[in-house]
């Protein structure tokens, strides 16, 4: 009767662990092998690929500057972020753009105390404005309450 328990044991550990490995691959939706989805952030190769052209000098992997700089100004976030810098810069070249300079902000950190009252005061920050915002105009020409 024991020997019978004790093989019953042993079956029911060995098909325990057994069915743990099946189920796994069986239940498991995610696939096991990566394919590199994201193609415009870099290559697609094995590491061993990986490991023999990091070797190499950058010459030698530096893809032509005309494929590169042709497939920048394709992508739609490419033209947008050109476009922005383009009206920026039309902005600060112009001498009569007033630009305002934020103001100065300081944070401060009190830490607990307590006060003539016996209260308890955790930790707080506390923010004022040392300086108020200016109009800059041109060269360095601050028009303010300064």
């Amino acid at each position: 009767m024991f020997k019978i328990a004790v093989v019953g044991s042993l079956l029911m550990v060995c098909l325990l662990f057994s069915s743990c490995a099946w189920m796994g691959e069986a239940v498991n939706p995610y696939k096991s092998s990566f394919t590199c989805p994201l193609g415009d952030n870099g290559k697609c190769i094995n590491m061993t690929d990986a490991y023999k052209e990091s070797l190499q000098p950058e010459s030698a992997l530096q893809p032509s500057r005309t494929t590169t700089a042709d497939a920048q100004q394709a992508r739609p976030e490419t033209m947008y972020q050109a476009s922005l810098y383009k009206k920026l810069t039309g902005l600060l070249d112009e001498p009569t753009t007033p630009v305002i300079a934020p103001p100065k902000v300081m944070r401060v950190l009190l830490l607990p105390y307590t006060g003539s009252d016996r209260e308890l005061y955790l930790y707080r920050y506390v923010f004022f404005v040392v300086d108020d915002y200016t109009w800059t105009l041109g060269d360095n020409i601050y028009i303010g309450d300064n």
